[in-house]
């Protein structure tokens, strides 16, 4: 069950920031406009995806939650990429979902 929140988590937030309007304010900060490497980032889902999964597992091992792996070397990258796989695969089906929503109201 953590794990199922941890992703739906992870990818909410990474939708938040890279795909809805309301997250428009962060990706069009003038701080962020100025560099192309942070531009791209927060525009890229899974880009965003790791390092929000990466951030959570960082703030969960100093927190003692319960995670397999989390406490290991390597803990924070795995579930980077544990929410990176997770939030592309969430974000491109709400994109699709959007999409057919946006064609039938036309």
């Amino acid at each position: 069950m953590q794990y199922f929140l941890f992703v739906l988590f992870c990818a909410g937030i990474t939708e938040f920031i890279t795909i809805s309007k309301i997250g428009l304010f962060i990706r069009k900060h003038p701080l962020i406009l100025k560099t192309d490497l942070l531009k791209d980032l927060l525009e890229c889902s899974m880009c965003t995806g790791y390092w929000v999964g990466g951030g959570l597992a960082f703030y969960f091992q100093y927190e003692n939650v319960d995670m397999i792996l989390l406490n290991s070397i390597f803990g924070p990258m795995l579930y980077g990429f544990l929410s990176l796989f997770s939030s592309f695969i969430l974000c491109s089906l709400s994109c699709l979902i959007a999409d057919k929503v946006e064609k039938h109201s036309e």
